[in-house]
């Protein structure tokens, strides 16, 4: 909206001069000076809608861009905190692989420890065995000997202390002979009684032995039945009920000398396969295998993976002897 202004001001204007005039009596020239005032009024309109809309578009700007601003920080916080989610993801991911592959190297060396140990101990115990059965056949024998011998003592000695003493043992076989014949009739009933109960004892002593190895049994027999449900189940879920031809691989060394002109090579596999080493070597001895200078290559950085896995947190003495096989495997040349 705009708005009006106005001024007065008094000008003083200085004037000057000389005027001629013909010589018409006398002739000559008249000279003049003075000041002359004028009062000059001023009206001025000062046109501000211009400016004010400009100022209103420059608000509606700004607006607009501290908007865009707001929208550009928020997407940047977006893209930065997702960027965060990824790298803070792809390190933890790093880590747990890292920590898997230690772990299942771990376990493997374990592993190959425990079956070892387990051979051993499989020789062991059949050694224990045998040492058992030794021993025992020694025992049995020994046993039998010396019960013999102690037998034969024992009878010598009671046939020697009868043959000291028979008149008193003679006395006393009769005394017990008659003893028995008088008082044989009265205990004839008390005998029966306590036998028939007796019978009835052993017997349900019998039956309830039979129940409880029974209930052992059926016990043994549930546990057997849900093991071997549950083994069909995971048998069952692992399985693929499919029946297709495939391969199978397994690890192979194959080692190659020269020695002047002579030429030996050799094979090793796992015993279990029992392969054919001479027609292995056969076909190895004609394989392809590859460039040497890749090879070569591969198996250096194999190498260094395993030995830096291995000896991650060696002392003194396992430095020493990485650096040793370091050299050994450095000093080694392949060739194809």
């Amino acid at each position: 909206m705009g708005y009006r202004r106005s001024f007065s001001e008094t000008i003083s204007v200085h004037y000057s001069g000389s005027v001629s005039f013909p010589a018409s009596q006398s002739g000559g020239s008249v000279s003049y000076s003075g000041t002359a005032y004028e009062t000059v009024h001023v009206n001025i309109y000062v046109d501000s809608d211009p400016f004010e809309r400009s100022v209103s578009d420059c608000k509606s700007e700004l607006t607009g861009l501290n908007a865009s601003v707001a929208t550009m920080s928020a997407a940047q916080v977006a893209a930065i905190r997702k960027n965060a989610e990824q790298i803070g993801s792809t390190i933890v991911k790093g880590f747990f692989s890292t920590v898997s592959s230690e772990i299942s190297q771990q376990i493997a060396e374990l592993r190959s420890s425990v079956d070892a140990t387990l051979l051993r101990l499989n020789e062991l115990s059949k050694q224990c065995a045998d040492k058992q059965r030794q021993m025992q056949a020694d025992y049995t024998r020994i046993t039998s000997r010396y019960m013999k011998i102690f037998s034969e003592l024992d009878n010598e000695c009671k046939n020697r202390i009868f043959e000291l003493d028979r008149p008193a043992f003679m006395f006393k076989q009769t005394t017990d002979h008659s003893a028995a014949r008088a008082t044989g009739n009265d205990l004839v009933s008390t005998a029966a009684v306590a036998g028939g109960e007796n019978s009835a004892l052993e017997a349900r002593i019998v039956a309830s032995n039979a129940k409880h190895s029974a209930m052992e049994a059926l016990g043994h027999a549930n546990r057997f039945l849900g093991l071997q449900r549950r083994t069909d189940n995971i048998i069952a879920e692992s399985a693929i009920a499919e029946s297709e031809a495939g391969t199978y691989y397994s690890p192979v060394c194959y080692i190659e000398t020269k020695e002047g002109k002579n030429i030996d090579r050799k094979s090793y596999s796992v015993d279990k396969l029992r392969l054919n080493n001479s027609m292995l070597v056969g076909e190895l001895r004609d394989l392809d295998l590859g460039n040497s200078q890749e090879n070569q290559m591969q198996l250096q950085s194999d190498f260094e993976q395993v030995v830096g896995t291995h000896y991650a947190n060696a002392n003194d003495h396992d430095a020493r002897v990485r650096d040793y096989v370091t050299k050994l495997f450095k000093r080694n040349i392949i060739n194809k």
